[in-house]
């Protein structure tokens, strides 16, 4: 998005700029390193510069009289409705991720409502495809900050709000939930206004209250129509009925005894509870859970067996009381199989202890410290447990989809709390079982349904107004990277891909949406009525807010084979391939091949420690030093849209009204991908061009040296201009 600057006439705008090594040293004018004559505020040190440097800049402006002027030029961030600028700071350096901070760029360092956003007059190369539309590439979110470092002497302080920041504040690291690292040097800004500034970024990044956060600020967009405008909330009784005749379950009901949350806080007003009992048998048994959360209906089949989540039973000798109250909805001889997930799965805080030791490994200090860590990579990622964790909980998902489907059996999943890790089985067990949850549409209801709806935590869980530690666990994370695992095996099983995935995490961190927000819907309904009037806040489901039709197109599975219960006939999941050519958008679902039985659907994956894999995209994006260039599995993606815009294309010609034509005088659409190699005489990237990477379609921090990167011998650098399957013919 482009820079709001402040308007100065009709000058001439040049620049001049100086930097200054070594933070220690005495500031004396004089100059230490030179100026990069082909970018202004562009600086590179040598290796026998010192180990430090910043820089700060002079503004030329000069008259159209042939006369000069010195004046500042006013940077400022492209503002959203509602967001305002809070703080803002000229002379800011900001260092290269993994340049041991010796090269960087001069710019200026703003802090609004919103974001933190680091603004600059450099046009330097921008290697990023996917584009975020509410931030830019020097952006970042404030509810995305984790942690905020001052560096003396190349030692790291955690700063919090209730902190003095004492001695000279000349560098900052800020870290962020999604794994970056931005560095920022204040050699050449006032002291107070530093300490200010990082005050401010301090106090805004962890409010203390849900009205401070910039969702409640956010007032544009109001007349974009929803992505899904018929999205399901499972929070009214239209939803869950809704849900309960799709499945096929007509021995359960919506109960509504839960209105004004008089009974449960974390559970919605509506929730689907066994047909034959009555209110009062759930106002009765209800204070028997704990957190008084009912046993709560999930999922079911036409053939009687049923998902059931619930939390732990203070009383074990009443808990087959409550037990015999479920079987009410299950028809004889179903059987009725109880998983205890307190005993099967990991806990809260061995997730939250695991992610910190995984961001350690993904999160290197320095290029040192990478090169470092770097023979000890795998024995370290066996240490931290991360792959046990994701084993055991598809290993126990794995479990109770067979029971469901080659049993016929009922299941109950039991956790203490019933928020967290029901969660993550209970939506692994649907996405197994269930194709329509493996489309795109079908896993954000999914979503919506067992963790926005059904009371996930996220306030506590992702620290977004800073609670205590022991309560923070990326549990969300761990639910997405056990699908991206399910996805690895079964690749054209799914209609989303990767990059979807890796994007929903990172929405979880933007603060313009209600979505991730709260710990359950009571709090949502409490603070819209105080703090919202009639305004509704926005949805993370409205993708069109964030990315163009383009860079959605990277949602798309192109292996995708579209499968679907037999019977039902549901408008298609909203996805920007399906507005192509074969308008598949309003086509009902179809089978593309007769299932005998729910078994047959069930993907059995393999759940052992030894198939887990690292979720590169998603944690190793933001390293430069950990890239390929021209290589890895992106350029499988892009050649399976090449092949897909293809059968779009023939299909298309296929169900032509027109006269069969002669295929040998025209060309598919995909034929206009353009596949051509972006390199120098010396083998290098060319400056200027976007590049293919293993981290696809993002790109690492920039700017950076293309030189440094891993490469592949048989790799060329490949600059890719996808088609979208909307394009007409060529003849």
């Amino acid at each position: 998005m482009p820079l709001q600057k402040k308007k100065i006439g009709c000058y001439k705008v040049s620049r001049t700029f100086k930097s200054y090594v070594d933070f220690d040293a005495v500031d004396d004018g004089h100059d230490a390193g030179k100026t990069n004559a082909s970018n202004g505020s562009r600086l590179g040190i040598d290796d026998s510069s010192k180990e430090n440097f910043t820089s700060g800049s002079n503004l030329t402006v000069d008259l159209t009289n042939g006369g000069s002027k010195e004046e500042n030029l006013f940077l400022q961030p492209k503002l959203l409705p509602g967001e305002v600028v809070v703080k803002c700071m000229n002379n800011v350096m900001k260092f290269d991720n993994m340049s041991d901070n010796k090269t960087g760029i001069s710019g200026a360092l703003c802090c609004t409502n919103f974001k933190l956003s680091f603004i600059t007059l450099d046009d330097y190369p921008s290697n990023l495809r996917l584009r975020n539309l509410l931030l830019q590439e020097n952006d970042v979110c404030l509810m995305n900050i984790d942690s905020v470092y001052q560096v003396i002497n190349g030692r790291r302080k955690k700063l919090t709000s209730s902190m003095n920041i004492s001695g000279d504040l000349k560098a900052v690291e800020i870290h962020c939930k999604d794994l970056r690292i931005y560095t920022f040097s204040f050699k050449f800004c006032s002291q107070c206004d530093s300490k200010d500034l990082l005050n401010t970024i301090l106090y805004h990044s962890s409010p203390g209250q849900v009205q401070l956060l910039f969702a409640f600020d956010y007032v544009g967009f109001q007349a974009v129509k929803s992505v899904h405008p018929s999205s399901w909330t499972f929070t009214m009784i239209q939803d869950w009925e809704t849900e309960l005749k799709r499945c096929g379950c007509t021995s359960w009901r919506v109960c509504l005894s839960n209105e004004n949350f008089n009974i449960c806080e974390s559970l919605p007003e509506a929730f689907v509870v066994p047909a034959a009992i009555l209110g009062k048998d759930v106002n009765n048994l209800a204070p028997l859970c704990n957190g008084r959360r009912f046993p709560t209906w999930s999922w079911g089949t036409s053939d009687g067996n049923v998902l059931v989540r619930m939390s732990g039973v203070f009383d074990i000798e009443r808990q087959s009381q409550i037990l015999e109250t479920i079987k009410k909805g299950i028809p004889q001889p179903s059987s009725l199989q109880l998983f205890s997930l307190d005993d099967l799965c990991p806990s809260v805080r061995e997730i939250n202890y695991s992610y910190i030791k995984l961001q350690g490994i993904c999160k290197p200090e320095n290029a040192h410290s990478y090169w470092k860590q770097e023979s000890t990579y795998l024995s370290s990622l066996e240490s931290i447990h991360w792959f046990h964790y994701l084993s055991a909980c598809l290993e126990t998902t794995l479990k109770i989809a067979k029971s469901m489907a080659s049993k016929k059996d009922s299941v109950i999943i039991k956790e203490w709390e019933g928020r967290d890790l029901s969660c993550v089985i209970s939506s692994l067990v649907q996405i197994l079982l269930d194709p329509f949850f493996r489309t795109q549409y079908g896993f954000e209801c999914l979503v919506q349904k067992e963790w926005v709806a059904l009371g996930h935590p996220f306030q506590e869980r992702l620290g977004q107004l800073g609670v205590e530690e022991g309560c923070k666990s990326p549990v969300f994370l761990l639910f997405l990277d056990c699908v991206w695992q399910i996805l690895q095996q079964f690749p054209s099983s799914f209609e989303f891909t990767e990059t979807y995935l890796t994007n929903l995490w990172d929405t979880v961190h933007i603060s313009c949406f209600d979505t991730f927000l709260f710990n359950c819907h009571r709090e949502r309904a409490n603070a819209y009525s105080k703090f919202c009037e009639l305004r509704r806040l926005q949805s993370a489901w409205d993708w069109s807010l964030q990315f163009t039709k383009q860079d959605m197109i990277f949602f798309k599975n192109p292996l995708y084979i579209l499968t679907a219960q037999e019977g039902i006939s549901h408008s298609r999941p909203w996805s920007l391939a399906c507005d192509g050519p074969l308008k598949s958008h309003i086509r009902p679902l179809t089978l593309a091949k007769k299932a005998e039985d729910r078994e047959s659907e069930l993907l059995e994956l393999d759940p052992s420690v030894m198939n887990m894999q690292l979720w590169r995209q998603c944690y190793l994006r933001w390293i430069p030093l950990a890239q390929v260039v021209g290589g890895d599995l992106p350029l499988v993606y892009l050649q399976n849209l090449v092949i897909w815009d293809e059968i779009c294309a023939l299909q298309k010609l296929l169900e032509s009204p027109q006269e069969p034509v002669n295929l040998r005088h025209r060309r598919v659409a995909s034929d206009n991908t353009l596949y051509r190699s972006e390199v120098d005489s010396s083998g290098g990237v060319k400056n200027n061009t976007r590049i293919v990477t293993s981290s696809f379609p993002y790109s690492p921090i920039g700017p950076f040296d293309w030189g440094h990167f891993h490469r592949v011998p048989s790799s060329s650098y490949l600059h890719v201009d996808v088609v979208g399957v909307d394009e007409e013919l060529d003849e």
